[in-house]
Protein backbone atom coordinates (compact mmCIF):
# COMPACT_ATOMS: atom_id res chain seq x y z
CA UNK A 1 0.00 0.00 0.00
CA UNK A 2 2.81 2.41 0.89
CA UNK A 3 4.57 1.65 -2.39
CA UNK A 4 1.37 2.31 -4.35
CA UNK A 5 0.82 5.57 -2.49
CA UNK A 6 4.36 6.80 -3.12
CA UNK A 7 4.16 5.83 -6.78
CA UNK A 8 0.86 7.68 -7.15
CA UNK A 9 2.33 10.82 -5.60
CA UNK A 10 5.42 10.61 -7.80
CA UNK A 11 3.27 10.35 -10.90
CA UNK A 12 1.14 13.28 -9.69
CA UNK A 13 4.15 15.51 -9.31
CA UNK A 14 5.74 14.58 -12.62
CA UNK A 15 2.92 14.12 -15.08
CA UNK A 16 -0.31 15.58 -13.73
CA UNK A 17 -3.73 14.46 -14.84
CA UNK A 18 -5.36 14.64 -18.22
CA UNK A 19 -6.79 18.07 -17.43
CA UNK A 20 -6.42 20.74 -14.83
CA UNK A 21 -9.10 23.19 -13.85
CA UNK A 22 -9.31 26.23 -11.66
CA UNK A 23 -11.40 25.79 -8.52
CA UNK A 24 -15.10 26.24 -9.01
CA UNK A 25 -17.13 27.58 -6.16
CA UNK A 26 -16.97 30.84 -4.30
CA UNK A 27 -14.51 33.29 -5.76
CA UNK A 28 -11.33 33.87 -3.82
CA UNK A 29 -9.71 36.68 -5.76
CA UNK A 30 -11.93 39.60 -4.71
CA UNK A 31 -13.23 40.93 -1.38
CA UNK A 32 -16.79 39.70 -2.01
CA UNK A 33 -15.52 36.18 -2.68
CA UNK A 34 -13.29 36.31 0.39
CA UNK A 35 -16.19 37.39 2.57
CA UNK A 36 -18.37 34.61 1.15
CA UNK A 37 -15.70 31.96 1.81
CA UNK A 38 -15.10 33.22 5.36
CA UNK A 39 -18.85 33.09 6.06
CA UNK A 40 -19.07 29.63 4.46
CA UNK A 41 -16.24 28.34 6.67
CA UNK A 42 -17.83 29.79 9.80
CA UNK A 43 -21.29 28.32 9.21
CA UNK A 44 -22.31 25.56 11.57
CA UNK A 45 -22.95 22.96 8.84
CA UNK A 46 -19.37 23.39 7.63
CA UNK A 47 -17.50 22.13 10.68
CA UNK A 48 -15.04 19.28 10.30
CA UNK A 49 -17.00 15.97 10.29
CA UNK A 50 -15.47 14.24 13.32
CA UNK A 51 -18.24 11.61 13.20
CA UNK A 52 -17.04 10.26 9.81
CA UNK A 53 -14.22 7.76 9.34
CA UNK A 54 -11.94 8.73 6.47
CA UNK A 55 -11.57 6.12 3.73
CA UNK A 56 -9.15 5.59 0.88
CA UNK A 57 -11.89 4.49 -1.55
CA UNK A 58 -11.02 7.29 -3.98
CA UNK A 59 -7.68 7.74 -5.73
CA UNK A 60 -6.88 11.30 -4.60
CA UNK A 61 -3.51 12.98 -4.09
CA UNK A 62 -2.27 16.42 -2.99
CA UNK A 63 0.80 18.33 -4.15
CA UNK A 64 1.84 21.54 -2.38
CA UNK A 65 3.78 24.33 -4.05
CA UNK A 66 5.12 26.71 -1.39
CA UNK A 67 6.58 29.08 -4.00
CA UNK A 68 3.08 29.69 -5.35
CA UNK A 69 1.26 29.11 -2.03
CA UNK A 70 -1.06 26.55 -3.61
CA UNK A 71 -2.28 23.02 -3.09
CA UNK A 72 -3.24 20.94 -6.12
CA UNK A 73 -5.72 18.10 -5.65
CA UNK A 74 -5.58 15.25 -8.17
CA UNK A 75 -8.60 13.03 -8.80
CA UNK A 76 -7.24 9.85 -10.38
CA UNK A 77 -10.58 8.06 -10.26
CA UNK A 78 -12.83 7.69 -13.26
CA UNK A 79 -15.64 9.47 -11.42
CA UNK A 80 -16.36 13.16 -10.97
CA UNK A 81 -16.33 14.27 -7.35
CA UNK A 82 -19.15 16.80 -6.90
CA UNK A 83 -20.24 19.19 -4.17
CA UNK A 84 -17.06 18.56 -2.20
CA UNK A 85 -15.32 20.22 0.72
CA UNK A 86 -11.53 20.27 0.86
CA UNK A 87 -10.25 20.04 4.45
CA UNK A 88 -6.66 20.95 5.34
CA UNK A 89 -5.47 20.13 8.86
CA UNK A 90 -9.08 19.37 9.82
CA UNK A 91 -9.64 23.11 10.24
CA UNK A 92 -9.33 24.94 6.91
CA UNK A 93 -12.06 24.45 4.32
CA UNK A 94 -12.60 25.26 0.66
CA UNK A 95 -15.81 24.51 -1.23
CA UNK A 96 -15.44 22.75 -4.58
CA UNK A 97 -18.36 22.32 -6.96
CA UNK A 98 -16.49 19.47 -8.65
CA UNK A 99 -13.20 17.78 -9.33
CA UNK A 100 -13.48 16.18 -12.76
CA UNK A 101 -12.46 12.56 -13.29
CA UNK A 102 -8.76 12.12 -14.09
CA UNK A 103 -8.13 15.80 -13.49
CA UNK A 104 -6.98 18.24 -10.86
CA UNK A 105 -7.86 21.54 -9.20
CA UNK A 106 -5.49 24.10 -7.72
CA UNK A 107 -6.45 26.01 -4.60
CA UNK A 108 -4.48 29.02 -3.33
CA UNK A 109 -3.67 28.98 0.38
CA UNK A 110 -5.60 32.26 0.57
CA UNK A 111 -8.73 30.35 -0.51
CA UNK A 112 -8.71 28.06 2.54
CA UNK A 113 -10.53 29.45 5.60
CA UNK A 114 -11.03 28.31 9.18
CA UNK A 115 -14.17 28.95 11.22
CA UNK A 116 -12.80 32.28 12.50
CA UNK A 117 -12.30 33.66 8.97
CA UNK A 118 -8.51 33.25 9.04
CA UNK A 119 -6.89 32.02 5.83
CA UNK A 120 -4.39 29.21 5.65
CA UNK A 121 -1.96 31.68 4.04
CA UNK A 122 -2.17 33.88 7.16
CA UNK A 123 -1.81 30.89 9.50
CA UNK A 124 1.56 29.93 7.98
CA UNK A 125 1.17 26.40 9.37
CA UNK A 126 2.53 23.16 7.95
CA UNK A 127 0.05 20.89 6.17
CA UNK A 128 -0.46 17.79 8.30
CA UNK A 129 -3.58 16.32 6.69
CA UNK A 130 -5.67 16.71 3.54
CA UNK A 131 -9.14 15.23 3.20
CA UNK A 132 -12.15 15.65 0.96
CA UNK A 133 -15.72 15.43 2.16
CA UNK A 134 -18.42 14.62 -0.38
CA UNK A 135 -21.85 14.14 1.12
CA UNK A 136 -21.62 11.59 3.93
CA UNK A 137 -18.18 10.40 2.78
CA UNK A 138 -14.78 11.58 3.96
CA UNK A 139 -11.80 10.61 1.81
CA UNK A 140 -8.14 10.61 2.78
CA UNK A 141 -6.02 12.39 0.21
CA UNK A 142 -2.55 10.91 -0.33
CA UNK A 143 0.30 13.22 0.55
CA UNK A 144 0.87 15.96 0.48
CA UNK A 145 3.92 15.80 -1.74
CA UNK A 146 5.91 18.99 -2.28
CA UNK A 147 7.21 20.55 -5.48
Amino acid sequence: MLRRSLALLAVAGLTGCAASVEPVGFGNRDRTGQAQMAAYAASEQNQYPRNLDASTDRALAAVVNHDRNTIRIYNYSGEVLTDAKLWVNQAFIHRLDSIPANSSVTIPFSGLYDNTGKTFAAAKAPITSVEIQAGDNLYTVLGPAYE
